[in-house]
C-alpha cells in the first residue's frame, strides 16, 4: 500500500521505482494504468534533441510576435489548463456543429426554391439524400483516423472539405452541380460532426464531460429543429444561396480560433507512413459503399420509387451484402478492424448503441412529420410549422444542458438515461393524441415533454459509453454511438413513413369508397397538402381527407412509441459507472478481462487508495461503491 502525498518519478519510493525499471511492459502500456504522477516525461534536454536547428547547431526559436500570449490545448495531454479554455473551444466548435446539423434539415423547405430543369423531377430527392447519405456512410470512419492521425488535423481537414462544399452549393447552376456538392458537403459534416465531440470528450476531465457535452447536445436539438424555420424565412425574404454562403465567415472564424486554441501533442507520434499503413481501406470501402446504397434505398422508398420497385430492392440488399462482408473481414481477418468487436463486449456500450437507434428514430420522425401534421391538418406554411416546433427545440437544449450538469455534479449516468427515456416514451405517447383537432395551447406542453424526455437520453447514453470504455476506445466508440443515433433516425423516417402513407391510404380509399364523384380531387389531394385546402370539394369531404392524414399520422406516432418504450428497456439495463474511478481494464478479443501484472495492479491500486476521499472535484457521487469490472462486460 502506498500512502502519504504523491510523488514525482524523480523523488520516487526506491522499491517502486527500481519495480517500474526492471518491468518489460512498455511505458506506452503502463500510462493507462499508473496515476499521472509516476508516468515518465521527456525532459528539457530531451525534448530540445527534436527541435530544427540551424547549421550552427543552435535550435530555431520562434520569433517573439509570432508567440501566443497563452498556452494552447494539447488534446492528448492530463496537464492542468485554464476553466476558461475547454468552455471557448466547445463554444467555437459549436459553431460548425450547429452547421452540419442545420443543413441536415434546411434543405426540407429550400428544395422547393432551388430552380430545376431538368427533365426528370426526381432528381431533387437527390439533394437531400446525396447530403444525408455521405454524412452516415462516412462517419465512423471519421472517428477511426481521427484515433490514428489525431483529431485536429481530421477536423481541419472536414471543415475545409466541409466549407468547399457550401461554396459549390451556393454557386451550383445545374441540379447535377448541386447533388454533387450536396455530397461534398455531407463529407465535410461527417468529419464535424464526429470529431467535434471526440475533442470536446479529450479537452474535458470526465467528471466536467457532462457539462461540456450538454451543450452540444443542446446545438443539435436546436439546429435540428429549427432547420426548417430558417430556410423557410431566408428563402422568403431573400434566396436560398445565402443559406449556404453564410457558412463561409462561421467556417472560416471556427477554423482560426480552433488553431488558436488547440494543439496537438506529437511527443508519442508515428511516421505518417505507419499511420496510413494502419488505415483499413478495404474495410472502410466496403463500410462507405454499404451504407451509401442502403441509404439511398432508404431514402428513395415510398418517395421517388415504390417499395417493391427492383432500384430500391437492389440498393438495399447490395448495401446490406456489402455490411455483412464488412462485418466478417473485420472481425476476422484485419490487425487493426475500424470497429473493434471487443468494444462491443462491452455491455454498456451495446446497450447505448441499441438505445441511441431508438432515440434517433424517435427524434427525427418527430421533426419530419410534426410539419407535415401542421401542413395538412391546419394548412401552415414552413415558416408557421417552424415556430410550432419551437417547443420540442425548448425542451432538447434545456434538458441537455441539466442533464450534462446532473451527470457532472452526481455521477448518476443510468439514472438520467433511465429518467429520459421514461419521459420520452410519455411524450411520444401523447403525440398520438394529435388527431387534427388538437389545439395549440395542449401541442406545446406534450412538445416540451417529448423535447425533454430526448435531451436527457442523448447526453446521457452517449456520456455512459464514454464513462464505460478506457482512453484508447474513446474516439470509436463516440463515433459509433453517434452513427447509431443518425442511422435511427433515418430508419425511423423510412419506416414511420411507410406506416404513415398506408395507414392514409387506407382511409383515403374508404373516402372515396363513400364519395365516388369526388375521387379525382381525393387522389389529387392524396399528395399534396395544398391541394386538400384549394380544391373545390365539400366541406365534410375535405374533413373526412384531414382526419385521414391524420390518422396516418397518428399510426407513425404509435410507431414511435414503441420504440421510445424499447428504448426504455435497455436503458433499464445499463450497468452503473462512476466518473471517479481509473478506466476499466481493457477486453481480449476473446471477451475477458486482461489479468493486470503486479506492476498494473501496483498503479492501479495507488490511485484507488491514494485518492480516496479526495476526489477530483467537490460534489456527491451517487455511484461511488466500485462495480466488479467483469459486470461491464457480457
Amino acid at each position: 500500500m502506498l500512502d502519504g502525498p504523491r510523488h514525482t518519478v524523480g523523488r520516487a519510493i526506491p522499491s517502486v521505482a527500481n519495480f517500474i525499471d526492471d518491468h518489460s511492459v512498455s511505458d506506452q502500456e503502463n500510462s493507462r494504468f499508473m496515476p499521472l504522477s509516476y508516468r515518465r516525461t521527456n525532459t528539457a534536454a530531451e525534448n530540445s534533441r527534436w527541435r530544427p536547428r540551424l547549421s550552427n547547431g543552435k535550435p530555431i526559436r520562434k520569433p517573439q510576435w509570432l508567440r501566443l500570449p497563452w498556452s494552447r490545448i494539447a488534446l492528448d495531454s492530463d496537464g492542468p489548463m485554464p476553466k476558461w479554455m475547454p468552455y471557448t473551444v466547445v463554444l467555437v466548435l459549436s459553431i460548425s456543429y450547429f452547421l452540419a446539423f442545420l443543413d441536415q434539415t434546411i434543405l426540407s423547405t429550400l428544395t422547393p426554391r432551388v430552380p430545376n430543369d431538368q427533365e426528370e423531377l426526381f432528381q431533387t430527392s437527390w439533394v437531400t439524400a446525396s447530403y444525408l447519405a455521405s454524412l452516415n456512410a462516412f462517419m465512423l470512419f471519421y472517428g477511426k483516423v481521427a484515433a490514428i492521425f489525431g483529431p485536429l488535423p481530421i477536423l481541419i481537414i472536414a471543415l475545409l472539405i466541409f466549407l468547399c462544399g457550401s461554396v459549390l452549393t451556393a454557386a451550383s447552376t445545374t441540379m447535377v452541380w448541386l447533388i454533387l456538392a450536396r455530397a461534398l458537403a455531407g463529407l465535410g459534416a461527417a468529419g464535424l460532426i464526429s470529431v467535434t465531440q471526440i475533442i470536446t470528450a479529450s479537452v474535458s476531465p470526465l467528471h466536467e464531460r457532462g457539462r461540456y457535452m450538454g451543450i452540444l447536445g443542446a446545438v443539435f436539438g436546436l439546429s435540428t429543429t429549427i432547420g426548417p424555420l430558417v430556410g423557410g424565412l431566408m428563402a422568403d425574404n431573400w434566396t436560398w444561396r445565402i443559406s449556404f454562403y453564410i457558412n463561409i465567415p462561421l467556417v472560416s472564424i471556427s477554423v482560426i480560433t480552433i488553431l488558436l486554441l488547440v494543439r496537438s501533442d506529437g511527443r508519442h507520434a508515428e511516421t505518417f507512413s505507419e499511420k496510413i499503413a494502419r488505415v483499413d481501406f478495404f474495410g472502410a470501402l466496403m463500410l462507405v459503399t454499404g451504407l451509401m446504397l442502403l441509404l439511398l434505398g432508404l431514402n428513395w422508398g415510398g418517395r421517388v420509387y415504390p417499395w417493391v420497385s427492383p432500384v430500391v430492392i437492389i440498393c438495399i440488399s447490395v448495401g446490406l451484402l456489402l455490411l455483412c462482408v464488412f462485418v466478417f473481414v473485420e472481425g476476422k481477418l484485419v490487425l487493426e478492424p475500424i470497429i473493434d468487436p471487443r468494444i462491443l463486449r462491452y455491455r454498456n456500450v451495446a446497450l447505448c448503441i441499441f438505445a441511441e437507434v431508438c432515440v434517433g428514430a424517435v427524434f427525427l420522425n418527430t421533426t419530419f412529420n410534426l410539419p407535415v401534421y401542421y401542413s395538412f391538418t391546419q394548412n401552415s406554411s414552413a415558416s408557421e410549422s417552424g415556430v410550432r416546433m419551437v417547443p420540442l427545440a425548448c425542451g432538447v437544449v434545456v434538458s441537455s444542458i441539466l442533464s450534462g450538469w446532473l451527470i457532472a455534479i452526481f455521477s448518476v449516468y443510468r439514472l438520467v438515461a433511465c429518467a429520459g427515456t421514461v419521459i420520452m416514451t410519455l411524450g411520444a405517447g401523447l403525440l398520438c393524441l394529435f388527431d387534427g383537432h388538437i389545439g395549440i395551447g395542449a401541442q406545446a406542453p406534450i412538445l416540451v415533454i417529448l423535447g425533454s424526455g430526448i435531451g436527457c437520453c442523448i447526453q446521457a447514453l452517449l456520456l455512459t459509453a464514454q464513462a464505460t470504455i478506457c482512453s484508447d476506445d474513446l474516439a470509436i466508440t463516440t463515433a459509433l454511438v453517434t452513427f447509431s443515433q443518425m442511422i435511427g433516425g433515418i430508419m425511423g423516417m423510412a419506416f414511420g413513413s411507410i406506416v404513415s402513407e398506408s395507414s392514409t391510404k387506407h382511409y383515403l380509399d374508404r373516402v372515396i369508397d363513400m364519395n365516388p364523384k369526388y375521387a379525382t380531387d381525393i387522389i389529387k389531394a392524396q399528395n399534396d397538402a395544398n391541394e386538400v385546402w384549394s380544391i373545390n370539394i365539400p366541406h365534410e369531404i375535405q374533413q373526412s381527407i384531414i382526419a385521414a392524414y391524420a390518422k396516418g399520422l397518428q399510426h407513425s406516432f404509435v410507431l414511435i412509441t414503441c420504440l421510445a418504450a424499447l428504448a426504455m428497456v435497455f436503458a433499464a439495463c445499463l450497468q452503473s459507472v462512476s466518473q471517479h474511478k481509473p478506466p476499466p481494464t481493457p477486453l481480449h478479443e476473446d471477451g475477458s478481462m486482461r489479468r493486470r501484472n503486479n506492476q498494473q495492479h501496483c498503479y492501479h491500486r495507488h490511485f484507488e487508495m491514494g485518492s480516496a476521499g479526495s476526489y477530483p472535484r467537490h460534489g456527491f457521487d451517487l455511484h461511488r461503491s466500485d462495480q466488479d469490472e467483469a459486470t461491464l462486460a457480457w
